[in-house]
């Protein structure tokens, strides 16, 4: 008899032990069914924010590209009229030189974040701005040596030939043609002038 109880007793604790497992697997079951859903949430809900919080610093990054871009072609622009249109002393020379060669470089460094950040279009038409700079920066710095040197028709006093002035008028126009591009990139309409 004693044999048959431990069967017995062995089976009974089997089923206590399928019960066990089966309210834990049960629990187990419920824990997932009512977690999955509020993890899946808040992973999206995680995911969403943090695409517009990219979307925000790409948009950011190009503003200030854009916003650099404006600035120094103002500031080439000014810089390059004194090269080109006033009597400039040699003094004077270089202290415009250095400025435009000053803005020039943070030009060249703006451009690579509008390259970055900005549309190709917008890109295009500063890598052209750039271009057109480095060639008016390349024919200053040959009319100073000419000048320097007193070849024929550089006055050494003189004020820069004026064979710049189609540069300068396509740079007006590039920078135009950059600025309408920039204010369709930035959903911004361009101000009106009183």
């Amino acid at each position: 008899m004693t044999s048959r109880r431990r069967g017995r007793e062995g089976g009974n604790v089997s089923a206590a032990k399928l019960g066990a497992v089966a309210a834990l697997i049960g629990a187990v079951i419920g824990a997932v069914g009512a977690g999955l859903p509020a993890w899946l949430t808040t992973s999206a809900q995680i995911t969403a924010e943090d695409a517009r919080s990219n979307a925000e610093f790409v948009r950011d990054q190009r503003r200030e590209a854009y916003a650099a871009v404006v600035t120094l072609n103002t500031r080439l622009l000014d810089s390059m009229n004194r090269l080109l249109i006033a009597t400039l002393s040699r003094g004077d020379y270089n202290s415009q030189h250095a400025d435009f060669e000053a803005a020039y470089l943070e030009l060249e460094t703006a451009a690579s974040s509008v390259e970055l950040f900005g549309s190709p279009e917008a890109s295009t038409s500063v890598g052209e701005m750039v271009r057109r700079y480095s060639s008016v920066r390349r024919a200053i710095e040959d009319e100073q040596i000419r000048r320097q040197s007193g070849a024929a028709g550089s006055p050494a006093d003189g004020p820069f030939p004026a064979v710049f002035s189609p540069e300068y008028e396509e740079l007006t126009a590039q920078y135009d043609r950059f600025l309408t591009l920039a204010r369709k990139d930035l959903g911004t309409e361009p101000r009106e002038n009183p």
